[in-house]
Order: C-alpha cells, then structure tokens, then sequence
C-alpha cells in the first residue's frame, strides 16, 4: 500500500478528532475482501492515558441489529435449523413457536394487549407479525421510549405491572434474569402501526427477532451468533457482554452472574459521556470529559441483545459487512446477499429506507418495495451511552468502511471520515483543508 495514501488516511482521521473533540477513534477500510487500512487514534482509557489500538472492541450499538438480522437469514437457509425449509422470513412468530414446539414462550406473548387486536378480539397479532417485518421495523412495535428503557434499568411501575399481570411477587432481580421481562415495558399499549403498514424503528423488535434465534436454535442468541456469524467470518474480535458465550463456570453460569474474561478486559474501550456548559437556556457541548464517570462500556446488555447488545472491533464490523457484499466465507450467498439488500421499506422520512438490517442509499423513484432495484450503497449507524458507530459499503466500488468511537458525539463526523476515507482510497479527488505543518507533526 502507497505509504503516502496511508499517511493522507490518518491525516482525515486526525482531522476529524481534533475539530470534534473525538476522545478516541477506530476506522477499517475493506476494498475486495482486503482490509487495506486499519488505524486507531486517541485513548480508549483517558483515565489511565491508555492508547486506543485497532483491536480495541467498541459497543456497536444498533449496527447489532444488522448482524442480528443476517444471523436469522443464516439460520433460516440452514438444514439443521430449518428443516424442509418449514420457516421463511414470511413465518410469523406464532408459527415459529409452533414449530420450534415453545409453548410457554408463546403463552408469555398471548399475555399481551399489544399483541391482541383491539377492533376483532378474535384476532391476534402473532399471527400477522413476521420475521420480515420484524427486520424491516415495520412490525408496528414502538422503540425506546423513557430513559431507563435506554439505560435497561427497572422501575417500580415496570415491576408492579410485571407483577400483576403474572399474579406473583418477584423483585427488580428476579427480573432482570427473565429474558422475556423487556415485553412487560410496552406490553399494555398498542401497536403504533399495523402490521406491515409503516417504517417504525424499533429495537423491542429486534429483541423479539432474538428471542426466536435461541427457540429455533435451542441456543442463547450469543452462542448463536458465536457459532453461526462470528466464528464463520473469522471474526475474532466480536464479543458480548453476556455470561452465555464466555468461558464461566458453570457455577457462574448457574447463579447468571456477568462475567467478562480478562483477555477481553483489556480491549474494551471505556466510553464517555460529554460534559455541557449551561448558556442561558441552552447548552454548549464542551471537549472536556466527565473523567469520573463511571466506564458505561461494561453496563450489562443482556437486555439489549440482538437490538444492541453487541461489541466489536472497526475491523470485524467492516469483516461482517465485506461478508454481506461479497461473501468470502460462504456465510452469506449470492440468492441471500439479493434478498437483504432489496428494498423492503420506505420510512416516512425522505431518504430513509430498509433492506434486512440496513439502511440503503437508493434513488426510490427507480423501484418500489419488494421489487428488484439497484441497491448501490448501504449503511447502519449505532448510538450508545457514551459512543457512536458508523458502517458504510459502496457496493459496485468494494469498499466498506467503519468508523468507532468512544465518546457520545453526533453522527456526523463518522460519516465525514467514513466518505472522506473511501474518496481518498477510491481514488476521488479530495480536498483537505488543513494547515499541512499542524497535522503533519501529529502524523
């Protein structure tokens, strides 16, 4: 690789973290199953002044929901999983019940208003909700809608309801080890849609597409994903803060205790939340960090699972992606690799639409959902406490790059280093406008 293009590439990346006060970042770049850039810069611990490395594991947040919804395809196109291919995405989730013989998984969903429609008490939405459209956010689920639901605390009215609706008299702990507990949250009220009818950006169902991945492979949806996705694509970089797939005891494995293994500690990035100065009724975003902030990298995720519960390096993301475009290790086939990138929704809001578990860049005045199109550019963000992450491939040039960072910013400057990365790789004219001695003594 031309010394110098990898010198310009840390220079856009040095660029972008000092002009947004970046505490630490992580890029990969992928052209043709190659990974020809792959650079960290600033601290993973500010505290500790401890650098940030390329194998530094980030939360990915929500870019989850895009390997979660690869994984489902995966194990629906798999014979041990889906035997005489009895299961399609158009399975809905009473029938994926049925068939995986869970009966008091599906009794937990019939406990629900939300499920049951209020105009024909006779009909229910399980059996209108379908893996498609649990993918494709159309399944007419809401997303996080109070705090402690994005912070996956529980409250005393989420226990109460919990309680009276199950007619027993369990604790906030006994509830946190109830995989089912996060549909008592918005269990009560009503879907925001119908079925099918609307783009609804909802991680609770991503939750519940996960919820199916461990009845159909009779796994945690961590080993799934270990077993299906992530050993495949020699993704060794991946984990999850869940006690199911790391090497715990069985003692620990009993008591459901949070494990993280040591050799794992130290890759994890501690993020940080951004300090804000008060201006009259606003706010001004400070570069300073609230240094005794607790590290919000180790909350436990359990929750959040196939929504955003996962973690990763800038190059396993950009490996997963360059698996889902080009398929290299046969995880994901030409006939699959079709079936994602079509359009399957259009969201209200201009510019967004949704193929399985990505965003995509498309001119929607060339085709409509369900139909063939040409699928260019896809992409998936994430945002979580205390960080941000960004994935992007352009397909018929090869690239993808990702951007990870350990600081709760706007997603715009991992979108400016994301594009500016793949110009300057790609061979497009790019303009940066710097004072070369300034960036050049930090190179």
């Amino acid at each position: 690789m031309d010394q110098q293009l990898i010198k310009q590439a840390k220079q856009i990346v040095l660029k972008h973290s000092i002009d947004r006060g970046l505490c630490g970042v992580a890029v990969s770049v992928y052209h043709k199953n190659t990974e020809v850039f792959n650079h960290a810069y600033g601290f993973r611990d500010i505290n500790k002044f401890k650098e940030m490395k390329p194998s530094t594991i980030f939360r990915i947040a929500s870019i989850s929901k895009s390997m979660s919804s690869v994984l489902m395809m995966v194990i629906l196109n798999s014979p041990q999983y889906n035997k005489d291919k009895a299961l399609s995405p158009k399975s809905t989730i009473r029938e994926v019940l049925k068939y995986t013989q869970s009966a008091e998984v599906l009794q937990e969903f019939e406990l629900y208003p939300i499920f049951k429609d209020p105009k024909d008490g006779n009909k229910s939405y399980l059996d209108v909700i379908t893996i498609n459209l649990l993918c494709t956010h159309r399944a007419g689920l809401r997303h996080y809608a109070r705090n402690h639901e994005y912070l996956h605390t529980i409250d005393e009215q989420d226990l109460s309801r919990w309680n009276e609706l199950h007619d027993t008299k369990a604790s906030i702990e006994d509830l946190k080890k109830h995989r089912l507990f996060f549909l008592s949250r918005f269990g009560h009220e009503k879907l925001k849609d119908e079925p099918g009818e609307a783009f609804t950006y909802s991680s609770y169902g991503y939750q519940i597409l996960g919820i199916l991945i461990e009845e159909i492979t009779k796994k945690s949806f961590l080993e799934a994903i270990n077993e299906l996705l992530f050993k495949p694509c020699k993704m060794n970089q991946a984990a999850a803060l869940y006690d199911q797939i790391l090497n715990t005891s069985a003692e620990e494995k009993a008591n459901d205790q949070f494990v993280i293994p040591e050799d794992k500690k130290q890759e994890i990035t501690v993020q940080y939340i951004r300090t804000f100065e008060t201006i009259g009724k606003g706010y001004k975003e400070t570069t300073d960090f609230d240094l005794k902030r607790q590290d919000v990298s180790l909350d436990d995720l359990r929750e959040k699972g196939a929504g955003g519960g996962l973690l990763a390096s800038a190059s396993d993301v950009s490996k997963f992606v360059n698996e889902v475009i080009n398929g290299p290790n046969g995880v994901v086939d030409k006939k699959l690799r079709e079936y994602i990138l079509r359009l399957h929704t259009k969201s209200h809001h201009p510019g967004y639409y949704y193929g399985i578990g990505f965003f995509l860049n498309i001119d929607d005045t060339q085709c409509t959902p369900n139909e063939d199109c040409v699928v260019d550019d896809i992409y998936h963000s994430g945002g979580a406490i205390g960080g941000c992450a960004y994935t992007r491939a352009w397909i018929s040039e090869n690239y993808v790059v990702t951007v990870l960072v350990n600081v709760q910013t706007s997603l715009e400057p991992l979108v400016d280093i994301a594009r500016q990365l793949k110009e300057l790789f790609a061979g497009q004219r790019l303009k940066l406008r710097r004072q070369k001695s300034f960036y050049d003594a930090y190179t």
